[in-house]
């Protein structure tokens, strides 16, 4: 029998497929299968459509990734400056819309498109959103957890691990190294940097997806055994401002955390055996809420939000006659079988 294919998981891959099952097919389904043939032109601009962003988000993920900046930097010894920190964000955030916006204008010819999915940043824009990502960038350096990390003390032992750190378990390649590990007495923290977030207590969902560092954290060198020596945090951007949340890690948590994982990938099992060789996403489900259409990146040539009732409506009128004609095929073997 063939060994099943470990699948890459993530926070960010299992709520993409919780939301819409058709956007997680096509960004790390159809999408990944330019990593395996790079010559695959549709696979790769559909990889690269799914990286789409609107301008502010764009801006909460670059202050994310450039806080992380800092703090492996303050870990290594090095301190930035806020000229260094507003040149470095100024810089990845503008490369990131320019990519982006060069991106939309190619595949708007390719499709025929009579505009591109976006409009070009005008330079008022941009530099309101550089002002918008230096708010965040500052805050943190008068927030107490990382107030003296930012600042590289000696006297603290901490560490800024790889996030591209994966281990297997479950069938699944996990992604869920913590963002920072603080050691504090006997225990140690394990922080994952969110961007906006409604409430930095995460729902209950999310709280378990939380628990799933206590998974990495159990194969990581140098740390200690045993949930319970752990604290997790969120540190989340809330209504201007960061705060964090904390929970003690158990035995329990971890239990919880592995289920997650494990329940995960049987669902990505089985939106890819849905899709069937041929890989038509034609027979995964729309989002149920159409609100979430509205940021997806798939948007604009999408059936689920250009037409949402009419796309649901054909959707469940194909269900239905695919279910009936399986249920006539049952019948015409059991019909065939009596009359042996």
């Amino acid at each position: 029998m063939e060994a099943k294919a470990i699948i890459p998981w993530s926070p960010t891959r299992a709520a993409t497929l919780a939301a819409c099952a058709q956007r997680y097919a096509l960004q790390y389904v159809v999408g990944a299968k330019a990593r395996i043939t790079p010559q695959d032109k549709p696979a790769r601009w559909l990889g690269k459509q799914g990286r789409w962003r609107a301008p502010m988000d764009c801006t909460v993920m670059i202050s994310r990734e450039v806080l992380r900046l800092r703090l492996q930097d303050a870990n290594e010894g090095t301190v930035w400056s806020e000229a260094v920190v507003r040149g470095e964000f100024s810089r990845r955030l503008k490369k990131t819309l320019d990519t982006q916006f060069d991106d939309q204008e190619r595949l708007a010819r390719r499709m025929g498109w009579n505009r591109t999915p976006q409009r070009r940043v005008t330079k008022v824009r941009f530099e309101k959103l550089v002002e918008e990502g230096m708010k965040r960038l500052l805050s943190a350096e008068k927030h107490p957890l990382l107030a003296r990390l930012l600042k590289s003390p000696k006297d603290i032992e901490w560490m800024v691990p790889n996030q591209f750190h994966t281990f297997e378990a479950n069938g699944a390649r996990l992604y869920s190294a913590p963002d920072l590990i603080i050691r504090e007495g006997r225990k140690w923290r394990l922080v994952r940097i969110s961007g906006d977030v409604m409430k930095v207590k995460p729902a209950p969902v999310k709280a378990i997806e939380m628990d799933t560092m206590l998974l990495w954290a159990e194969r990581a060198e140098g740390l200690p055994n045993g949930a319970h020596r752990f604290k997790l945090s969120r540190f989340g951007w809330e209504r201007g401002k960061w705060k964090v949340w904390t929970q003690k890690g158990s035995k329990r948590s971890r239990e919880n955390a592995s289920e997650l994982v494990r329940n995960d990938i049987q669902a990505m099992r089985h939106a890819k055996r849905q899709m069937g060789p041929a890989m038509d996403i034609d027979r995964l489900p729309f989002a149920e809420s159409e609100w979430r259409c509205r940021e997806c990146p798939y948007r604009w040539n999408c059936q689920g939000f250009n037409n949402p009732k009419g796309s649901r409506l054909n959707q469940e009128i194909r269900e239905r006659r695919l279910a009936d004609s399986w249920k006539n095929a049952v019948k015409k073997v059991q019909n065939a079988l009596q009359e042996e």
